[in-house]
């Protein structure tokens, strides 16, 4: 480990900012003993130079007064220009707003007028409207019940053989839980169906709901099913017993449509399709 080396103080107290000091001053007397002991005033040529060293002095420096006199001058003269013409901006911007606000009072004070002269043309307009004799409006064409009976069944028939077989269980599980009168999770019922995915579920139904085939409450996939119109009723039914008794229908169908009749054991109409009975539609659950 290195060690350090302490110094002694200056035993004398003397510093080597007081050793130039002394030289200097030194060295100052010296020369002002040398000039007080020189005799110039016996040097003529000494003289002389000085003083013509003192008068090339003057006349520059007289000579350079001149010029900055000359150039200061200028300068100032330019200055008190901009200074000036700033004003002369400031005055005409200042008649210009004085006039912009004169402007704005006599539109200010136009307001009034103005708005009692609308006034006045909206009574008159009212006058004109209430003075014309009122028009009756011809009463409604009464529609004939049993073509918006037909149209309606035409629809629903339309939409029950196009529907997928998806779309037509989602239906019949609504049609079950009306009957219920409670709410049920719509997942509960697709994750034990893998033929059928939440989102195809609940989208069909609130689409079916917009279209007036399903009357419910709906928070977020907990439906509660309220009722279906009875010619949806009926038209279901059909098209169920029709879809489940065709040669042509897969043989999961069977398993899925009683994987919703175990969510209503009580309500299960279709149990003896599982057992590839025919159902008749005639006598359909009322909702």
């Amino acid at each position: 480990m290195d060690q350090i080396e302490i110094k002694p103080p200056n035993p004398e107290g003397k510093s080597s900012g007081s050793l130039h000091f002394r030289y200097i001053v030194g060295i100052l007397v010296a020369i002002i003993i040398f000039l007080c002991t020189k005799n110039f005033g016996n040097q003529d040529k000494l003289a002389n130079a000085l003083n013509f060293a003192l008068g090339l002095t003057s006349m520059v420096l007289a000579i350079l007064a001149i010029v900055y006199a000359f150039v200061a001058n200028n300068a100032f003269a330019g200055t008190v220009s901009k200074i000036v013409s700033a004003a002369e901006s400031i005055k005409a911007e200042t008649v210009q707003l004085d006039q912009s606000l004169r402007k704005v009072e006599a539109v200010v004070d136009s307001i009034p007028k103005s708005l009692a002269k609308i006034e006045g043309g909206i009574d008159k307009a009212n006058q004109i409207l209430e003075s014309q004799p009122k028009a009756e409006l011809p009463p409604p064409a009464k529609q004939d019940d049993a073509k918006v009976l037909e149209y309606a069944k035409a629809v629903i028939d339309r939409f029950m053989t196009s529907t997928s077989w998806n779309g037509i269980k989602v239906l019949y599980f609504c049609l079950m839980a009306a009957k219920e009168k409670k709410p049920y999770n719509l997942r509960d019922w697709t994750t034990k169906d893998p033929s059928l995915s939440f989102d195809y579920a609940y989208g069909f139904l609130v689409a079916a709901g917009s279209a007036g085939f399903v009357f419910l409450n709906d928070d977020n996939g907990v439906v509660r099913i309220h009722s279906l119109p009875e010619i949806v009723s009926e038209r279901l039914m059909v098209e169920v017993n029709n879809r489940m008794t065709s040669g042509v229908r897969p043989k999961d169908w069977a398993a899925q449509v009683k994987i919703i009749n175990n969510f209503f054991p009580m309500q299960a109409i279709y149990e003896r399709i599982n057992r590839a009975e025919p159902v008749q539609p005639a006598n359909p659950p009322s909702v």
